[in-house]
């Protein structure tokens, strides 16, 4: 019996096994592409890295911790120079040599965010340091210079008054001078005019008559010229000077002579009842104030002049009065 083979269709398992494929395509599920599943991994590995920063920063608060914490490392040097310019180039250098790992590069690169932060603020502060600086020198120079032409003007000022006064003082010692010589001359004339007198006295005495005493010679016989130096010398022997001091006179008073007569009068009368008496009907008779403040007192006598020239009388009196001494 002979066998008969089957012969198979030509396209008919090619068509079956493309319908299964074209089939089991749809049903079977799409292995996942690298787009879908990077945004997922990056957005945790952010997350992972500020979480990570923010415990580094909770490590390294504030700059003397991140000081402590690159010295550690020896990043940067001892001392005064840990904070500097060239402290924190020579650590950056050394920090990027030394190739950190993640831990140690987050708190480093915070520590030196500190370093720079420090010294951004401190050359801030050097330079309000120094615009005030310069501006309080500028201020001083200023009230230096202002303080300078006042004073100048005040010395120039008490120059003139010292050449006026000198003035002053040279037309007073003239007329001093010109008294005395008044006065010597006057005593000349009066002893010249005793000796005539007495000569002429004794040759005009009769033998045997009583003897007259001569007459008494004053100094109203002596011509006017010498009277009026004899006045004038002893006037300035009664005047007390007082240079340099200003009487405290109130301003509603007029007649400022009258004002310090009466304060000198009341002066030397609180000094009689504290026990400095002075002599004998002595007061002060007059008070004049100068033009420069100056005050001359005159005396009823040379000898009340002179006592109240005495160290104690004086500084006595000068209280008293109130006086400023200039």
């Amino acid at each position: 019996m002979a066998l008969r083979v089957k012969k198979p269709v030509p396209g008919a398992g090619e068509s079956r096994v493309a319908s299964r494929a074209s089939t089991g395509g749809t049903a079977s599920s799409r292995p996942a592409t690298p787009s879908q599943t990077q945004p997922t991994g990056r957005k945790r590995t952010v997350n992972a890295a500020d979480a990570a920063f923010r415990e580094a920063e909770k490590d390294i608060p504030d700059l003397e911790a991140a000081v402590a914490f690159l010295r550690q490392f020896t990043l940067i040097p001892e001392g005064v120079n840990a904070v500097s310019d060239a402290g924190l180039i020579s650590g950056l250098l050394h920090f990027a040599h030394s190739a950190p790992t993640h831990e140690l590069a987050r708190k480093g690169l915070i520590s030196f965010a500190y370093i720079a932060r420090e010294l951004l603020e401190s050359r801030k502060f050097e330079a309000v340091a120094t615009a005030v600086a310069e501006r309080a020198e500028e201020q001083l120079t200023l009230r230096l210079d202002e303080h300078t032409t006042r004073m100048e003007t005040r010395v120039e000022e008490v120059m003139a008054e010292i050449e006026e006064a000198k003035k002053e003082l040279l037309g007073y010692g003239r007329q001093l001078k010109d008294a005395c010589d008044w006065v010597g001359q006057a005593e000349a004339a009066l002893t010249a005019a005793r000796t005539d007198l007495q000569s002429a006295a004794a040759a005009a005495q009769v033998p045997g008559a009583p003897l007259n005493p001569p007459p008494t010679v004053s100094l109203d016989m002596a011509p006017a010229r010498t009277r009026r130096a004899v006045t004038m010398a002893e006037h300035l022997q009664r005047q007390v000077l007082i240079r340099g001091a200003t009487l405290a006179i109130s301003g509603d008073e007029l007649d400022t002579n009258a004002a310090a007569l009466r304060q000198a009068v009341a002066a030397v009368e609180d000094m009689a009842e504290g026990g400095l008496t002075p002599p004998s009907g002595g007061v002060i008779e007059a008070a004049k104030v100068l033009r420069h403040g100056d005050i001359v007192f005159t005396a009823s006598t040379a000898e009340m002049a002179r006592w109240l020239l005495r160290p104690a009388v004086a500084k006595a009196f000068s209280r008293k009065l109130g006086l400023r001494l200039r």
